[in-house]
């Protein structure tokens, strides 16, 4: 069998292609068919494969033939090539599904833009339920029929209806290529992408089509983006808030399009359409925009509280910092009737707040919550003074000084942190009316002063009212002489409180062991204090070393125990107490 063959096709219009075994980009070998060296002339001379017609003295060649069927020993050929590109269009008319998909492919090739017999031919493609087929008559129809309006609305009635995701995909990654910017046509084709229920889909539209085809701030894109906020299935209304934000991009008039088009679905009786409405405006409103502004502060007295909490956490993405309407309305958001709304208020106002640089208006009626009736009002407000109050505040501070003695422990927890965080580090006085708290009934809020006086002592705020606070450890609640994480200053451990820790140490040392770990203080070493969080165990765990401490007899591990049982016992019964009287 002939091994090297050499093929010569000549075209009618002169032109003429070499094939040999030799060449690497147009070769030929005896077993090679037809069909395959009409691919080769086809992409050398670009013209589409099926349109060729290659004959051998004047016999036509059938694509399954092969050159060295036809001859075993005959080397050279010389082929004719005529070019009939009327097979391409029998092909789409009688071809089988592959034949049909090639020659939608080539259609373009053979045929001028415009061309009313080919988009006709392409329109046919859509006809037969096939998805490849779709695909290869969309690019087609994209080829052909680029600003034609039949051609726009074709495509994006497949975005909508096209019974495959891979088509519908395909027909919105190709309208952008087809239509004009602001095509009426083509948005609709995007809104139908983006409410199709195929996330893949509606991924496409938000993140191909839409930016391409709507002009930034195109009022009635907006309207029919809001429009969707009031799709019955939630993962569209998602999709229509972030496609908001791509509608009005940079255009200052669509934001305000958009926050006005939101604004009209808050009248609404579905909640959810106002709940996305809020998240929309949220999306798309500039900080300091005072119509999305009002809007949010007015849902604040919405009768749902989902929509109450909505608004309290879009509040501080839209209002400045400081706003002193935005300030008054989430504090009064601290008496609402629903726990979750005043949790809400609390979490969100310090991202609204501004320390010492809000209105006196503001501070002044947030002080007014620290007297209220109601103990959740008064919570809120101590814990959130130090948001708006400048330090060394003296109002803040006296108001704040009143709720140490309040029947709820929360609210005098909240009241020593706040202390801590307003007081000047020179105002000693109001350091040492805090450490009279040190003699509270109630552990969770010694903890709280003593966590709040050793801020303090970092700051350099220690001198006679840690000293006093420190007297008041030793003499009254040896238990908080437990807290060991932070050191005292060298200097408090030696000269100022020698006296005072020799004074108390037989009471230190009759601490039992299984509390203390040591009967016994090690001398030259500091005082060590770790806070202990609300809701521990009753009983505190005991650990401290005391420097300069003479040695003391050692208590036996029965009398131990027996103060040990009676401590535990009394402060249970206290804390069940306290807890009668708590208000939640």
């Amino acid at each position: 069998m002939v091994q090297h063959l050499s093929v010569a096709i000549h075209g009618l219009s002169g032109r003429c292609l070499q094939l040999q075994a030799s060449q690497k980009e147009f070769s030929v070998k005896p077993e090679d068919t037809i069909g395959r060296i009409k691919q080769q002339v086809g992409a050398a001379w670009q013209v589409p494969a099926m349109c060729l017609q290659l004959s051998l003295d004047s016999d036509l060649l059938e694509d399954l033939e092969t050159l060295g069927g036809r001859s075993s020993e005959k080397t050279i050929f010389d082929l004719a090539a005529v070019y009939l590109p009327e097979r391409l269009y029998e092909a789409l008319d009688h071809g089988k599904l592959l034949e049909k998909r090639e020659a939608l492919v080539a259609l373009p090739s053979i045929a001028a833009p415009d061309d009313r017999r080919a988009l006709r031919a392409a329109m046919r493609g859509l006809e037969i339920p096939v998805p490849e087929l779709h695909v290869a008559a969309i690019d087609a129809l994209v080829a052909l029929g680029k600003g034609k309006d039949h051609i726009i609305e074709e495509i994006a009635s497949l975005a909508a209806d096209a019974t495959t995701v891979q088509v519908k995909c395909h027909a919105l990654g190709r309208l952008p290529q087809v239509a004009e910017r602001g095509n009426e046509r083509a948005i609709d084709g995007v809104l139908a992408g983006l409410s199709s229920p195929e996330e893949d889909v509606r991924h496409k539209a938000l993140s191909c089509a839409l930016p391409a085809l709507v002009e930034p701030g195109d009022s009635s894109a907006v309207w029919k983006l809001v429009g969707l906020l009031r799709h019955r299935d939630r993962r569209i209304r998602e999709t229509a808030v972030e496609a908001l934000s791509v509608a009005v991009a940079a255009s200052a008039e669509g934001r305000r399009t958009a926050v006005h088009a939101c604004a009209s679905l808050l009248d609404s009786s579905d909640w959810v359409a106002r709940q996305f409405a809020l998240k929309a405006i949220a999306n798309v409103a500039e900080v300091g925009d005072e119509s999305a502004a009002a809007v949010a502060i007015a849902c604040l007295h919405d009768a749902d509280r989902d929509i109450r909490c909505q608004s309290i956490e879009v509040l501080p993405k839209i209002a400045p910092k400081g706003d002193v309407q935005a300030l008054l309305s989430m504090v009064n958001c601290l008496e609402d009737v629903d726990p979750d709304v005043r949790a809400t208020a609390s979490r969100c106002l310090p991202r609204l707040a501004v320390p010492g640089g809000g209105s006196r208006v503001v501070l002044d009626v947030m002080i007014g919550r620290l007297a209220s009736p109601e103990g959740h009002v008064r919570h809120g407000a101590t814990s959130l003074l130090p948001c708006l109050a400048p330090q060394g505040d003296t109002s803040s501070l006296d108001a704040l000084m009143a709720r140490l003695h309040d029947v709820h422990i929360d609210i005098r927890v909240s009241a020593a942190h706040a202390i801590a965080a307003i007081v000047s580090p020179a105002d000693l006085q109001a350091m040492r009316k805090l450490s009279d708290s040190l003699e509270d009934d109630h552990k969770a809020v010694r903890c709280a002063v003593l966590q709040a006086l050793q801020e303090r002592l970092e700051d350099g705020c220690f001198d006679d009212a840690w000293r006093h606070a420190r007297d008041s450890i030793f003499g009254n609640d040896a238990q908080l002489a437990s807290l060991e994480s932070r050191k005292l200053p060298s200097s408090l451990a030696g000269k100022q409180l020698a006296a005072s820790e020799q004074k108390q140490a037989p009471l230190l040392l009759a601490i039992p062991e299984q509390q203390s770990g040591s009967s016994q203080a090690v001398a030259g070493t500091d005082f060590h204090f770790t806070p202990v969080r609300r809701g521990a165990a009753d009983t505190l765990t005991y650990s401290q070393t005391v420097g300069t401490l003479a040695q003391q007899p050692n208590c036996t591990s029965s009398r131990a125990q027996g103060w040990s049982n009676e401590f535990y016992h009394t402060t249970k019964q206290h804390d069940a107490e306290m807890k009668k009287r708590a208000w939640y």
